[in-house]
C-alpha cells in the first residue's frame, strides 16, 4: 500500500470518528423569544376631551423577528356614576382604528390599551397606553314615516312584479352624530339590520298573514348607540279574495250635471247596471269609501263621477284623489279598476 493510500484510509477514519462523536453531543436549546414592543402615536393628546368616536394609531417592533398582529381593549370609567366597563381584548392586523367608546356617563374616563403579537406568538407585557375623556353622546331618535298607524294592507301569499311585500318608510335623527343603521322586526320576531330607509317586507314575516301585526324599528348612530325606544305602528293585513265579479262605487252627483243635462239618480244607475251587470253597487255619497275587505271581494271596480266638479275647493272635486292609495294598494295585489267621470284624472 502506497504511502498516499495510508494517508487517505487514516484521514477518512478520522472524520468518522468526529462525525460519530458530535451526533451524540447534545443540541444547544433555541434562544428565548424577545418580546415584541407597542408604541402610540401622540394623537389624541394624554387627558384630552374628545367625541365619543375617537381615531388611534399606532407601531410595533420585534428585535428578532415581525409583528403579526395586534390586540387592544378599552376601560371606560364612569365619573359621575362612579362605575367603570372593561371591554375584552379586540384582535386586529390594522395599525390605526376609528373606535366608538362607550360614554353613557355626562362625563368619561377612557383607558385604552394595545399590544403588539409577534411570530413566535409574544405578547407585549407592557402594552402601550393612553388616557383621555369622552363626553356624552345621545341616543338617535327613529320613526316610522309609513305605513301609518291601524292601517289598513292588501297582501297575498307571493310577491310580484307589482306586489313586493308590505312597504316600509323610516328615518332617525341624532343630535350629536350621524345614523349609520337602522333595523326592524315584526311582531316579536329578530332584529333586521339594514343601511335602508325604504324596504318591503316579504311575507314569510308575517305569522300568519292575515290579521293585525306590529312593525318596529330602532337606529344606531356611529358612537354605536340604539335608540332603546325606537317606534312601532300596528296594521292590519288582508289578503283579497277576488271571489264576487264586479263593484261599481257610484260618486255622481246628478244635480251638479251641466246646464240642460237632467238626469235622476236612478237613471244613472240603471245606465251602469245595464251596462256591466254589476254584482254590488256602492252610494259614495252616502257610504262614503268602502272598507278593503270589501273592495278585496271583486275582481273588477268601477268607479264613476260624472258630475262637473268644482275646483274651488278639494272638499267639492271629485274624491277619488283621497283614496289614491288603497285604489293603488287593490290593483297591486291584482285587482282592475275603470273610473269614468268629468275630468276625473284632473
Amino acid at each position: 500500500m502506497s504511502k498516499l493510500s495510508k494517508v487517505f484510509i487514516l484521514s477518512t477514519a478520522l472524520l468518522v470518528i468526529v462525525y460519530i462523536s458530535s451526533c451524540q453531543r447534545p443540541t444547544l436549546p433555541p434562544g428565548e423569544n424577545i418580546e415584541p414592543n407597542t408604541t402610540l402615536a401622540n394623537i389624541p393628546v394624554e387627558d384630552d376631551t374628545l367625541f365619543a368616536l375617537a381615531t388611534l394609531h399606532w407601531d410595533g417592533e420585534d428585535d428578532d423577528g415581525f409583528i403579526t398582529g395586534y390586540e387592544y381593549r378599552y376601560t371606560t370609567h364612569h365619573i359621575s356614576a362612579g362605575d367603570s366597563v372593561v371591554q375584552a381584548w379586540e384582535e386586529t392586523e390594522a395599525t390605526s382604528l376609528t373606535i366608538a367608546f362607550e360614554s353613557s356617563d355626562s362625563l368619561n374616563y377612557q383607558v385604552f390599551e394595545v399590544r403588539a403579537v409577534d411570530d413566535m406568538e409574544g405578547i407585549d407585557p407592557t402594552p402601550a397606553t393612553r388616557t383621555f375623556y369622552t363626553r356624552q353622546t345621545i341616543l338617535p331618535v327613529t320613526k316610522i314615516l309609513s305605513p301609518v298607524p291601524e292601517q289598513k294592507l292588501f297582501v297575498t301569499d307571493d310577491i310580484t312584479d307589482w306586489w313586493m311585500g308590505v312597504h316600509l318608510i323610516m328615518t332617525a335623527s341624532d343630535a350629536d352624530g350621524e345614523v349609520v343603521e337602522y333595523a326592524w322586526a315584526v311582531d316579536d320576531g329578530d332584529w333586521n339590520w339594514t343601511l335602508d330607509t325604504a324596504l318591503y317586507i316579504t311575507p314569510d314575516y308575517f305569522s300568519p298573514l292575515e290579521g293585525e301585526h306590529t312593525l318596529r324599528v330602532i337606529s344606531r348612530d356611529n358612537t354605536n348607540l340604539i335608540d332603546d325606544t325606537g317606534d312601532q305602528v300596528t296594521i292590519n293585513l288582508i289578503t283579497p279574495t277576488f271571489d264576487k265579479g264586479i263593484l261599481i262605487i257610484d260618486e255622481t252627483i246628478e244635480s251638479k250635471f251641466p246646464v240642460g243635462l237632467n238626469f235622476s239618480d236612478a237613471q244613472v244607475d240603471t245606465f251602469y247596471t245595464q251596462l256591466f251587470e254589476p254584482d254590488t253597487s256602492w252610494d259614495f255619497q252616502k257610504s262614503g269609501m268602502p272598507p278593503k275587505q270589501l273592495l278585496g271581494q271583486y275582481s273588477l271596480v268601477i268607479w264613476h263621477a260624472d258630475d262637473l266638479p268644482s275646483f274651488s275647493s278639494v272638499e267639492d272635486n271629485h274624491q277619488l284623489s283621497r283614496h289614491i292609495h288603497d285604489i293603488m294598494d287593490y290593483l297591486n295585489v291584482g285587482g282592475d279598476f275603470i273610473m269614468s267621470g268629468w275630468r276625473i284624472l284632473k
